[in-house]
C-alpha cells in the first residue's frame, strides 16, 4: 500500500492518506448507504486475507473441487459474514459457522445441502 503525506499549515504533522490501486478497489451499487460503503472494503479485504493468504484456501475465481471443511467463528460479524460468502463462492464446504444471536442471519448465507451448519455458542 502506498501512503501520501499531505502537508497542512494547520497541523503539526501531515495528513496521511492511503492510495488504493484499481485491483484493490470494490465497485459498489449506487444504492449502497455511505456507512456500509465506508466499511465494506475493509471487511472484504480482511476476510479474503485470512482465507486466502493466512489459511491458503482457494480464491473464488479458482473454486475448490473436493470437500474442504472450514470453521468460521464469529460468522455473524461483518468480517465473518464476508468470510462465509467468500467461502461459498470458493466452493469450500462443509462450513461450520459459529454465531450467537445472529444465527438466523448466518443461516441465510449457508447451504445445508453441502453439509453447512451453524452453531450458537451461547
Amino acid at each position: 500500500m502506498t501512503v501520501i503525506d499531505v502537508p497542512s499549515p494547520f497541523r503539526a504533522f501531515p495528513l496521511r492518506l492511503p492510495l488504493v490501486f484499481d485491483q484493490g478497489k470494490l465497485d459498489l451499487a449506487d444504492s449502497t448507504p455511505p456507512a456500509e460503503a465506508a466499511i465494506l472494503p475493509l471487511t472484504v479485504h480482511t476476510a479474503a486475507s485470512g482465507l486466502n493468504l493466512e489459511l491458503g484456501l482457494p480464491p473464488p475465481w479458482l473454486p475448490e473441487t473436493k470437500a474442504m471443511p472450514l470453521i468460521i467463528w464469529g460468522a455473524g460479524s461483518a468480517v465473518g459474514a464476508d468470510a462465509v460468502q467468500l467461502a461459498n463462492r470458493s466452493n469450500i464446504h462443509p462450513l461450520t459457522c459459529i454465531a450467537g444471536e445472529s444465527k438466523a442471519f448466518v443461516e441465510s448465507m449457508i447451504d445445508r445441502t453441502q453439509g453447512d451448519t451453524t452453531l450458537n455458542y451461547r
